[in-house]
């Protein structure tokens, strides 16, 4: 079974006019999770800054962090022990390849049950 949440909160869908739909106009990160612990969260947190600051968001540093907690709480409420993938986008918009002036960023958390894996799969790809 998976969760999901659209700005913090339990969704399914997410706007159409989101620019990370339109545009891929936005950054991620998959996540590895063990009783609602993020592994390696500091790596985690630090790579999705910079995928921030290369689209140019304002405070990308403040900005992951906030996305990455919020992500954590969740996880932890959840207790989730699989993968979870944190998604951040531009948010809505409108059509064109200019970026709003003052966006609001959207995040997108869906956490999954790991998937079973055969050692030569690991070790092969």
């Amino acid at each position: 079974m998976s969760l999901t949440w659209v700005d913090g909160v339990t969704a399914e869908t997410v706007p159409a006019d989101d620019r990370g739909l339109h545009y891929a106009d936005g950054a991620f990160e998959t996540l590895s999770c063990h009783e609602g612990r993020i592994q390696h969260e500091d790596l985690h947190r630090s790579r999705l800054a910079r995928a921030l600051a290369a689209l140019r968001v304002t405070s990308p540093a403040e900005q992951g962090a906030r996305l990455f907690a919020e992500a954590g709480q969740r996880l932890e409420t959840a207790r989730h022990t699989g993968i979870a993938r944190l998604t951040v986008t531009r948010g809505s918009g409108p059509r064109g390849y200019t970026p709003p002036e003052t966006p609001r960023l959207r995040s997108i958390l869906r956490a999954y049950p790991r998937p079973e894996s055969s050692h030569a799969e690991l070790r092969c790809g």
